[in-house]
């Protein structure tokens, strides 16, 4: 592995030894639709729908690393969908009645929320 550096069992290339532009950007954010392709080519993979967790575990395997393009390989990308399952449903990939989108952009849901009817001030 010449010009490589190696970390426990990971190994990195360095940058003067990028193949192509794409692998220059390591520093660059992400794009939304870098991220949602990779959520979206997980569960093309895996064929069901996947927890963040197994969404890293697929994304850190190495056949998956070998393959052209960019995806998250950490929880931080997710973040501005508010969170992976955000990400699935921004993808088109779940749905979910409870999600709520934030001025942002986000998507949370409320779990233990009373409904609008269950809310509201009873007269009598």
């Amino acid at each position: 592995m010449t010009g490589a550096i190696v970390f426990g069992s990971h190994s990195y290339r360095s940058l003067s030894m990028a193949n192509s532009v794409s692998e220059c950007r390591i520093n660059q954010r992400l794009t939304d639709d870098e991220v949602l392709a990779a959520a979206t080519a997980c569960v093309d993979d895996v064929g069901f729908l996947p927890r963040l967790y197994e969404y890293l575990v697929w994304a850190n395997r190495s056949d998956v690393i070998a393959l052209p393009g960019r995806r998250p390989r950490s929880a931080g990308p997710f973040a501005r969908f508010g969170g992976f399952r955000g990400a699935l449903r921004r993808a088109r990939l779940l749905e979910d009645e409870r999600a709520e989108q934030l001025s942002d952009g986000a998507e949370v849901v409320r779990h233990f929320a009373y409904s609008k009817e269950e809310s509201s001030p009873r007269s009598g």
